[in-house]
């Protein structure tokens, strides 16, 4: 019974036990967003409204005290009910460029900015045909940090200040232009918790 026992705790120790010191150089790795939230919009009234989401980071580590990470997303959503045909095409790229702060050997916390650029698509058939394109852009201070269980894996959180400039929409109604002078933008925070992986 002891040694049943002994392998899972034996194990769990193994994974708890905070990593050595990062070592020096360039260390890449992958990355998901655990909650996220992006803008997007509703096909019949073209009303933005946030859905949760997840992105793919791809964390780059240049020695001890800075990192870089891009990030993509992609959305795609297809509806068809009765006389009604759409299709709303998303795409996410993101920057973050961050210094480490000092911490323990298993902690990093950073700071820094992350920039973004969103690209959405809507394609609706009804009672006339519509496109629908806009591009949005985010500029945000982020506030994050790791726990590093391992040289090879790490669990962390980050909080986010972002301004958000939302696009002019290009609308076409049966094949023509609909002209729009809108300015549109907001400031909101924003959560993450992040699981990475590294190479």
């Amino acid at each position: 019974m002891k040694s049943k026992l002994s392998l899972p705790l034996l194990a769990a120790l193994l994974l708890a036990a905070p990593a050595q010191a990062q070592p020096e150089g360039t260390k890449f790795g992958i990355g998901v967003s655990l909650i996220q939230s992006v803008i997007a919009p509703d096909f019949e009234e073209l009303q933005f409204g946030t859905v949760a989401l997840s992105n793919i980071y791809v964390p780059i580590i240049i020695g001890s005290s800075f990192k870089l990470e891009p990030e993509i997303g992609f959305y795609r959503l297809s509806e068809e009910e009765d006389t009604f045909e759409g299709t709303l095409t998303q795409w996410r790229f993101g920057l973050g460029a961050f210094y480490y702060l000092p911490a323990a050997a298993s902690v990093r916390v950073y700071v820094g900015p992350r920039v973004g650029l969103q690209l959405t698509s809507l394609s609706a058939e009804e009672d006339v045909d519509l496109e629908f394109g806009e591009t949005d852009f985010v500029f945000g201070l982020a506030l994050g940090g790791e726990y590093f269980f391992s040289d090879h894996f790490s669990l962390g959180g980050e909080v986010q200040l972002n301004y958000v400039s939302l696009g002019e929409p290009d609308v076409e109604v049966d094949g023509v232009d609909q002209d729009f002078d809108l300015s549109r933008n907001f400031i909101s925070n924003n959560g993450l918790i992040l699981m990475r992986w590294y190479f």
